[in-house]
């Protein structure tokens, strides 16, 4: 009997742990609004469960009615006492900003944990919820490279400096004045691809980002880890989560113009991927594709499926196109490497359970 009562202890224990898996509890933490609150604390360990959301805009943002300094002089002040803006024109004057921060890949997230720098280290700041940067030092710039435990590294082993040449430069160059504010945002957003390595995280942003800088955003790159092992296999959660990406991006991000989306099957460690996309399944996996390549003119509108599955899903996303009456998809579908272990076999995406 003392050991009946015991393992239900400890089954009972294992359930409690489930329910407070930090991980598991940010992968839905920031989705949606009633995840969120206006009074939640951005140190508080208890508050990991609810996204504070950010105080009203500061006075430093100009209002929509003021964006044009011509339209509404008293707004902006013009700074001509500064030799910057009397000498030097807009266009040498954007050359600058590009080259403090601008034209670059950069990862970029808001997340809830500790602060980069201090890995294993037994001072360190409390976990709370932050943003963080990387500019990505890949030649071919991926969100979900190894940048990101890179920048976690201690920065006695490191190297502040090293560390530090990743980093946006001059970006507090936004709170000197209205017009340079004006002159550099839509660099700073405009011009740079953000790198976003997980749907939960593109999600957060239009929750802690005034809507006139997010739709000043142009270029993403996101992946996206379909939480299943063949595309018949997801729960009604992780369905929701994948509407809800398209619908985040067509109706939030609407001033964005190139798009890569790299959808990922979680195929089980060293096993090649078994079934195809089925046929009742097409329309719940392409109609979002086909509604957000409708939304708007796209410069550049990518998916991304993985070289095991991608055959199946080029071949049925015709298929569904043929059916439908779509002569032309609107976006063009590219093959992206597996994850794989080091001999090759295909692996488990690292942080599956989070990403």
């Amino acid at each position: 009997m003392p050991q009946f009562f015991h393992r239900f202890r400890r089954r009972q224990k294992d359930q409690d742990a489930t329910s407070t898996d930090l991980p598991l509890i940010l992968s839905k933490t920031g989705i949606d609004y009633d995840t969120c609150n206006s009074n939640a604390s951005l140190r508080d360990y208890r508050d990991y469960t609810a996204m504070p959301l950010p105080p009203p805009r500061r006075p430093l943002t100009p209002p929509p009615e003021s964006a044009d300094p011509e339209e509404s002089p008293g707004a902006v002040n013009t700074q001509t006492q500064s030799a910057l803006f009397v000498r030097l024109p807009r266009n040498i004057r954007e050359r600058i900003y590009i080259e403090l921060f601008g034209e670059r890949a950069v990862h970029v997230e808001y997340d809830y944990g500790f602060a980069p720098g201090y890995r294993g280290r037994e001072k360190k700041p409390p976990d709370q919820w932050r943003w963080w940067h990387r500019v990505c030092e890949e030649e071919e710039a991926k969100p979900g490279d190894m940048c990101r435990s890179d920048d976690l590294d201690d920065l006695k082993r490191k190297g502040k400096r090293e560390l530090l040449k990743y980093k946006l430069k001059g970006v507090e160059w936004l709170r000197t004045c209205r017009i340079g504010y004006q002159e550099a945002l839509p660099i700073l957003y405009g011009t740079n691809t953000f790198l976003v390595a997980s749907a939960v995280k593109l999600c957060r942003f239009p929750k802690v980002i005034v809507p006139s800088h997010l739709t000043a955003i142009t270029s993403l790159d996101i992946l996206h880890i379909a939480k299943a092992t063949t595309p018949s296999t997801m729960s009604d959660d992780d369905w929701s989560m994948y509407n809800t990406i398209f619908r985040t991006l067509r109706l939030s991000y609407t001033g964005l113009q190139c798009l890569r989306l790299v959808i990922y099957i979680l195929n089980k460690p060293c096993t090649p991927r078994a079934g195809s996309v089925p046929e009742e399944f097409e329309e719940a996996w392409f109609r979002p594709w086909q509604d957000l390549a409708s939304s708007r003119t796209w410069e550049k509108l990518e998916i991304g499926i993985q070289a095991s599955w991608f055959k199946d899903f080029s071949e049925s996303a015709e298929r569904w196109a043929k059916r439908i009456g779509q002569a032309e998809p609107g976006y063009t579908l590219v093959q992206v490497e597996d994850y794989t272990t080091w001999d090759g076999k295909l692996s488990e995406v690292w942080n599956a359970p989070y990403l």
